[in-house]
C-alpha cells in the first residue's frame, strides 16, 4: 500500500465546501482531511459524506474545530464531537488533535486532557479511525514549553494508549528541529504527515496569525525546508499513511484567489515527485525492518528545550 495524498480543507479555508471537493478531485487527490467548524458540526456527517462521494473524494481525515475555541477545556468538548462525527464516515482513518499546554500529565490539567482523548477513543470504537495528537508548534515567542513538546514524551504516551501521532513537519520546524530526526523520534505511529514548508526562523514579532500563515505553512516551492529528502525517506520506509497538504490560505490564494488552484497544483505535483523518487531510489525495494518509521539515531537530538 503507498501513501496518500490528501488536501486539508483549511488551505483553502473561506471558499465554499463543493469548490474545496472539486478542486481537489480535479488535482487527482487520493481524499481530504476536514476542518471541522461549527457549521459542518451542525450540518451532520451524513452531508459531508453525501457531498464528498458527489465529487469522487473521500474524507479520509478529520481536525477537530478549533476556530472561535480558546481554552482547554472547549477544545476537550471538540474532541469528542469529533470522534462522534468520524465514526460516521466510513472513510476516515484519523481525527487530528491538538496537543495540551499541561507541564505534567499526572496535574489536574494533564488528566483533563487524558480523559478528552480517551472519550474521544471511545467514540471510534468499532471504526477504522483513530484519535492522532498532532505535534505542537511555536506561535508565541518566546514559547512555554509544556511535556508533549518533547516528541519522546509525545512517542510514548501514543504507545501507551495505542494513539497514532499527526507529524506536522512545519511544526517541528518552528522548534529549530531536523525535520527528518523528528520523524524519527516520533516513531511508527505516526500514520499522517502534515505537508508545508516554512521560511526562515526567528521572526521578531510574537503574533501567531503572521506565524501560522505568513512564516510557517507555505507551498512546497516557498521555503527552506528540505521537503523533498523528507518524501524520500517515506517512500523507502513505505509508508502507507496520508501526506496531507496542509498549507496556508493566504499563500495560496491571497490577493490574487484565481491562483489557487495553479498553486495548490504545483505542490501537489512536487509531493507525488518526491514520493515516486523516493520510490525509485537505488536500494528501495527491501528496506530492512522498514514496515512502518522507527525512532532511529539523534532522537535524543530532538528533545524541546
Amino acid at each position: 500500500m503507498r501513501a496518500r495524498v490528501t488536501l486539508s480543507t483549511g488551505s483553502l479555508f473561506g471558499y465554499p465546501l463543493d469548490r474545496i471537493l472539486a478542486i481537489a478531485a480535479a488535482l487527482g487527490l487520493d481524499g481530504v482531511e476536514v476542518l471541522l467548524t461549527d457549521a459542518l458540526l451542525a450540518a451532520g456527517p451524513d452531508m459531508l459524506a453525501a457531498r464528498a462521494a458527489r465529487h469522487g473524494i473521500p474524507v479520509l481525515s478529520v481536525h477537530f474545530p478549533f476556530i472561535g475555541r480558546r481554552t482547554e477545556a472547549e477544545f476537550h468538548a471538540a474532541y469528542e464531537q469529533t470522534a462522534a462525527f468520524a465514526a460516521a464516515l466510513p472513510a476516515c482513518e484519523a481525527v487530528v488533535v491538538h496537543t495540551t499546554l499541561a507541564t505534567s500529565l499526572h496535574g489536574a490539567q494533564g488528566i483533563a486532557y487524558l480523559q478528552a482523548l480517551r472519550h474521544a477513543q471511545q467514540r471510534l470504537r468499532g471504526t477504522r479511525a483513530r484519535v492522532s495528537i498532532e505535534n505542537r508548534g511555536v506561535s508565541v515567542v518566546p514559547a512555554r514549553p509544556a511535556y508533549l513538546d518533547d516528541l519522546l514524551n509525545l512517542r510514548r504516551l501514543a504507545e501507551e494508549w495505542d494513539f497514532g501521532l499527526t507529524y506536522d513537519i512545519g511544526h517541528a520546524a518552528s522548534w529549530g528541529l531536523d525535520i527528518g530526526r523528528a520523524l524519527d523520534a516520533l516513531g511508527p505511529r505516526v500514520g499522517t504527515i502534515h505537508l508545508s514548508n516554512s521560511r526562515a526562523r526567528g521572526w521578531p514579532l510574537a503574533l501567531p496569525g503572521l506565524h501560522s500563515h505568513l512564516r510557517d505553512h507555505q507551498p512546497l516551492d516557498s521555503g527552506l525546508l528540505p521537503i523533498d529528502d523528507l518524501l524520500g525517506k517515506l517512500a523507502l520506509r513505505r509508508f502507507a499513511g496520508l501526506v496531507t497538504l496542509e498549507l496556508s490560505p493566504l499563500a495560496l490564494h491571497w490577493p490574487r484567489p484565481w491562483r489557487a488552484r495553479d498553486r495548490l497544483a504545483d505542490s501537489v505535483a512536487r509531493c507525488r515527485a518526491g514520493l515516486a523518487a523516493g520510490r525509485r531510489a537505488p536500494g528501495a525495494r527491501g528496506v530492512p525492518g522498514a514496515p512502518g518509521i522507527s525512532g532511529g539515531r539523534g532522537a535524543e537530538d530532538v528533545q524541546e528545550r
